[in-house]
């Protein structure tokens, strides 16, 4: 069991609440921040993050929310934006590599 914190935002965790996905700090419900990670869908070296407190539900992305569910896509990157996770690619600079890259605690 982890948990996740954006890099460019050490001080805040990744949470889900009503199935959708946010970073806050301060987290009252600590069970709707540990993430566990599980072989992917797509083969070797792909992992599936799925909720620790809803274990049949992993993180999905789709009409640019990223929510827990029991589906998957392939092609979405999670990402950190003012508080928010969404759904992007990042870029070549150092500052959007590091909003979609997240330290596991």
């Amino acid at each position: 069991m982890v948990r996740l914190s954006p890099y460019d935002a050490p001080h805040l965790v990744v949470r889900h609440a009503e199935f959708r996905l946010r970073v806050e700090g301060n987290v009252r419900e600590v069970a709707d921040s540990w993430f566990r990670f599980n072989p992917g869908h797509l083969g070797t070296g792909a992992v599936a993050v799925h909720s620790v407190n809803y274990p049949d539900r992993h993180v999905t992305a789709g009409d640019g929310v990223l929510r827990i569910e029991p589906y998957a896509d392939p092609d979405s990157y999670v990402s950190h934006d003012n508080g928010r996770l969404v759904v992007a690619r990042p870029g070549r600079g150092r500052a959007e590599r590091a909003r979609a890259t997240f330290l596991v605690r």
